[in-house]
């Protein structure tokens, strides 16, 4: 469709063409193009590349700045499709995959945190577990609260119970005003 035929010439300034205002328009016209054929994985892919690729110096950080707001609604929006049709392991990988690919995506500690959390109502306790633990790690980690929770979760249904009883008293002992702390005693 017209689309299509847009990312496509598109794609073509960017091969061909050296001049940052031409790439950054080019850049933002496959990434509209992606959007408007309700490609978000091609849209997701696109940007990721570019963010790698591309010299941002020349480009502009604003532009930047821009596909990164625009990848994380992406991946909010692929995200809520994934688990709104039961698919929450997708759902949780995906967040988690570009959590890390992308370190300063917008919202990253939410999506770690909801990554791990998804994998976790998907049945994928190692996954999960193995999520919170990398996290929780960062000692600025927002919701590293959340992230021990999950830990201790995880290592009860996978029948760690002692390390699980470890995992809850350091809930509870650090962060007494969490939702699920008192019930970890």
């Amino acid at each position: 469709g017209m689309y299509t035929k847009a990312q496509e010439k598109w794609e073509r300034v960017l091969v061909a063409s050296a001049d940052p205002s031409d790439r950054s328009i080019a850049i933002r016209g496959i990434t509209y193009a992606h959007i408007e054929k309700g490609d978000r994985l091609g849209g997701i892919e696109a940007i990721k590349r570019f963010l790698v690729l591309e010299n941002w110096r020349e480009v502009g950080r604003s532009v930047r700045k821009e596909l990164l707001f625009t990848l994380a609604r992406l991946a909010e929006d692929q995200s809520n499709d994934y688990s709104d049709s039961g698919n929450m392991e997708a759902s949780g990988s995906l967040l988690l995959q570009l959590s890390n690919d992308v370190k300063d995506i917008p919202n990253r500690d939410s999506m770690v945190r909801d990554g791990a959390y998804q994998l976790a109502i998907a049945g994928k306790w190692a996954k999960a577990s193995d999520a919170a633990r990398d996290y929780a790690k960062n000692p600025k980690a927002k919701y590293r609260d959340d992230a021990i929770y999950l830990m201790a979760r995880a290592d009860e249904f996978q029948l760690k119970f002692a390390s699980a009883a470890k995992t809850y008293y350091q809930l509870a002992a650090y962060y007494p005003r969490h939702s699920r702390s008192g019930v970890s005693l």
